[in-house]
C-alpha cells in the first residue's frame, strides 16, 4: 500500500505517512491517491519519498 502525491511527485509508505508533520511539510494539503498492490501492474515498484527508502512493491511479479 502506498500514498501518493501526484501534484507533488512524491510517494509514501504507510509507516512514513503516519508522521502528519512530515507530510504536510513535503506536500501541504494536497490529498492523497491510496495505491494497493492490486492497483499496480505485475513487477511494479515504487520507492518511498519520505526517508527511509523503503521499496514499494506491486503485485507480484518479476522486480528486475
Amino acid at each position: 500500500m502506498a500514498y501518493q502525491y501526484d501534484n507533488a511527485g512524491v510517494t509514501f509508505c504507510t509507516s512514513c505517512h503516519k508522521d502528519p508533520d512530515w507530510v504536510k511539510r513535503s506536500v501541504g494539503e494536497e490529498k492523497p491517491t491510496v495505491k494497493y498492490n492490486t492497483d499496480f501492474s505485475s513487477g511494479d515498484l515504487t520507492t518511498c519519498s519520505g526517508g527511509c527508502g523503503k521499496t514499494i512493491y506491486g503485485r507480484k511479479g518479476s522486480y528486475e
